[in-house]
């Protein structure tokens, strides 16, 4: 890769001209990637809770498809994924996690305004998991970010030629969400 395409200013072009519903769908399908880097991280830490990202991404994905999302409760959530984010400074080895909690926090934000900054921060924070992850390994890294980019790329195409966001079309992104992409690290085969 010449240029870093997940630089936001890159991931905010991409998503230009779609609607908030479609961002805040975007951004939803990246967390669902980035999710079970969180639970991998908790299971080894001993810490977290990885119910709470989840509860938080289900309420986003149920809002989705059309079940009322109040703005006090999106608060809430926020506040309850913030309280299980891990601190670097706490604990060794734990950006993916952070990158997770960070993701989804950013998804439930994006419910509530400024909806392209975040969802771009959230497809730019895909490319920022797996740089991190695999600094040591630049051709499995090349790779990831090359997946991870094709699969955002599908995202904002499928969500492009959608003008309207139908119960269908949220259930095939967030079912299609974990197929692809490089910024699901916590593989099996990996976290053994």
């Amino acid at each position: 890769m010449t240029e870093w395409p997940f630089k936001v200013e890159h991931v905010r072009t991409r998503l230009a001209g779609l609607a908030p519903a479609h961002l805040v769908a975007f951004a939803a399908t990246v967390s669902e990637r980035l999710l079970p880097n969180y639970g991998a991280w908790s299971a080894t830490s001993g810490w977290g809770d990885p119910k709470v990202l989840r509860t938080a991404l289900d309420r986003i994905w149920a809002a989705l498809q059309g079940a009322p999302l109040e703005t006090e409760e999106i608060h809430q959530l926020i506040e309850q994924v913030d309280a299980v984010c891990p601190d670097s400074e706490d604990f060794a080895d734990c950006s993916a996690a952070i990158d997770a909690a960070a993701a989804v926090a950013a998804s439930l934000e994006a419910r509530l305004g400024h909806t392209l900054d975040r969802a771009a921060g959230v497809g730019t924070t895909a490319g920022d998991t797996i740089d991190s992850a695999y600094q040591d390994d630049p051709a499995r890294m090349n790779g990831r970010l090359e997946a991870e980019l094709r699969q955002q790329e599908a995202e904002i195409s499928l969500l492009r030629g959608a003008p309207q966001l139908s119960p269908a079309l949220v259930a095939q992104l967030r079912q299609g969400a974990t197929l692809g992409g490089g910024a699901l690290l916590a593989r099996a085969a990996e976290i053994a």
